[in-house]
């Protein structure tokens, strides 16, 4: 069985988490798994208030790197996302956190590095990289530089500032290509939408006030 801890937002295969732990059963969870293997489940939460009602059957499995516990009892925990699940029985009487039997998703390696696709996904990339160093620099991590592998699909994602329902549509898909294809037509829409928003009007507007 697999601690769970609902969050309110995706947490994708070798991507990064920070999570605040302050409530008394995250706490008790914490020292569960810190005594264990160090690992827990993070899935997405529409409503924190009913976790087990609105949490959704896919999630990633977090491994933790660091901890650091303050005065006030409440612990900073930074998490990597390691492998996909998908939940099967959720036991919430075990334990003052849910449990959950899970089953672990194999990736279908279905995209060589000669696709095309890893081209089409490197050249909106670097559109995309350009426009948010326009708008904000600090939003581009050295991530944005690397160079795309087939394996390193939710790494792509894992660069979208999208909304988390977007990014939880790749939790669920096995097949490296599809969730490339999904990328780059992610990247294409946000590439749109920035260039949209830095385009400055030719001309301005004027109310009169009477």
């Amino acid at each position: 069985m697999l601690p769970l801890f609902p969050l309110n937002t995706v947490l994708l295969p070798d991507g990064e988490i920070e999570v605040h732990v302050f409530e008394p059963r995250y706490t008790a969870l914490l020292r569960h798994v810190e005594a264990k293997d160090g690992k827990f489940g993070v899935v997405f939460c529409e409503d924190m208030k009913n976790p087990e009602d609105t949490m959704t059957e896919y999630g990633c499995l977090a491994e933790i790197v660091e901890t650091n516990p303050y005065q006030d009892g409440t612990t900073l925990v930074l998490a990597q996302g390691t492998k996909r699940f998908k939940v099967k029985k959720v036991d919430n009487k075990a334990k003052p956190f849910l449990m959950a039997d899970v089953e672990y998703l194999k990736d279908e390696k279905d995209l060589d590095m000669d696709d095309p696709l890893i081209k089409s996904a490197e050249k909106y990339l670097s559109v995309y990289r350009h426009f948010l160093e326009d708008i904000d620099p600090d939003v581009v991590n050295e991530n944005m530089c690397a160079p795309l592998r087939p394996e390193k699909s939710f790494c792509l994602i894992d660069q979208l500032l999208i909304p988390e329902e977007k990014r939880l549509q790749v939790l669920s898909i096995n097949s490296c290509k599809e969730r490339f294809e999904l990328a780059v037509k992610m990247l294409q829409v946000e590439v749109e939408r920035l260039k949209f928003l830095m385009t400055e009007p030719e001309e301005e507007s004027f109310a009169v006030i009477n």
